[in-house]
């Protein structure tokens, strides 16, 4: 009844159609259109199922390993959302100064710029690993995330603010119903110390407990933001290492077969694929491989 006329995704049905919500925010209306969805998920039953476990991380969104040493690790570029943040929190900071009293309309734009850039780039983030997972076949996904873990942070001022600005469960929340949607199983588990604990050599992982005493010691040690060295010298990447040990915590199963592989190599992987999102739209637009 008015020449108002809202995008909706492509082929929707009206009878598929459940609401509409109009949200105010500062600046802005949001208008959702809340649809239904039929399951078509594809389910995959194979002898030999196909396992990935994801690390998530700072300057590395989410570090993806496999179960197949074939396929080489991938991390999801996490630098874009930290530099949106660091000139959200200048200006921010820069407008603030100028207004003491009441709510500014510049300051409002500048928010609602920054979370639309954020809600965007997870989107794309998330569509990309689902394509990837389906392209490889995978059934089963295991994603390590600590309770509270952004509550009682201690890696300094500055690192204390890039983590918490970053919706790491919000990542976490639409990747697991889009890989529920494909028919994808997903299990979030806790991941501590899985950054310690070597995969080279094979430690055991223990689980935090916080009225303990016991002290762990681990084979290898973290020594760069990205090199983790194992007890004979080995190296690899410090988020890859993490990810393979949040796949045999969380499924010891699917990554026992690795265990022989790696008395024979040592080292599965130094460096993993990184992508971009918004990089690899562009070059998909453009034809550049």
């Amino acid at each position: 009844m008015s020449p108002i006329k809202i995008p909706v995704k492509p082929g929707l049905k009206f009878e598929d159609l459940c609401e509409v919500r109009i949200i105010p925010k500062t600046g802005c209306f949001v208008i959702e259109v809340v649809y239904e969805v039929a399951e078509h998920g594809q389910f995959f039953c194979s002898l030999n199922p196909q396992l990935a476990a994801i690390d998530i991380g700072l300057d590395n969104l989410a570090t993806i390993v496999f179960n197949d040493p074939t396929i080489r690790p991938i991390a999801v570029n996490g630098k874009p959302l930290k530099s949106v943040n660091q000139f959200y929190n200048k200006q921010v900071a820069k407008y603030r100064g100028f207004i003491k009293v009441g709510k500014s309309r510049r300051v409002a734009n500048i928010v609602r710029n920054r979370n639309n850039f954020v809600d965007s780039y997870l989107h794309q983030s998330t569509k990309m690993i689902v394509d990837e997972f389906l392209r490889l076949g995978l059934t089963h996904v295991s994603i390590g995330k600590n309770e509270q873990w952004k509550t009682h942070l201690n890696f300094g001022k500055r690192t204390n603010q890039n983590f918490i600005q970053i919706p790491h469960a919000k990542f976490i929340e639409m990747l697991t119903y889009k890989l529920y949607r494909v028919g994808i199983t997903v299990v979030v588990n806790e991941e501590s110390y899985t950054s310690r604990a070597s995969f080279i050599d094979w430690d055991n992982i223990p689980t935090y407990q916080p009225n303990t005493q016991i002290k762990h010691t681990f084979s290898g040690k973290r020594v760069a933001r990205a090199t983790y060295v194992s007890a004979y010298g080995l190296k690899i990447h410090a988020d890859v290492n993490g990810a393979f040990n949040i796949g045999r915590k969380c499924n010891p199963d699917g990554f026992d077969c690795l265990k022989s592989i790696l008395r024979d190599r040592g080292c599965l992987v130094v460096h993993p694929r990184r992508i971009t999102p918004l990089l690899e739209r562009v070059r998909a637009q453009s034809g550049v491989a």
